[in-house]
């Protein structure tokens, strides 16, 4: 059981660009109802339409693996508004 009342930080990496978005903004909804004090951090995926996002979309989708939140990621604004909507 984790404890509501105390700081917590919870540590997102490279998490939501793999998830649906609406189940990516449900687990942030989650987070931000369930602990009073939390802070969380993330490292996403930014950028999928510069040369670095489009040979890892190309590298991923070669191996069969879907990245369905990327749409969301264009860059740090997107996330910011993501978490601050959840």
């Amino acid at each position: 059981s984790v404890g509501r009342a105390g700081s917590t930080a919870v540590l997102i990496e490279c998490v939501l660009v793999y998830m649906a978005p609406e189940a990516g903004s449900a687990l942030l909804t989650f987070l931000s109802s369930h602990f009073k004090d939390a802070a969380c951090l993330a490292y996403e995926m930014i950028k999928p339409g510069d040369a670095f996002g489009r040979q890892m979309i190309s590298n991923l989708e070669r191996r069969g693996i879907a990245i369905p939140g990327i749409a969301g990621c264009a860059d740090t604004l997107a996330h910011e508004m993501r978490f601050e909507s959840c």
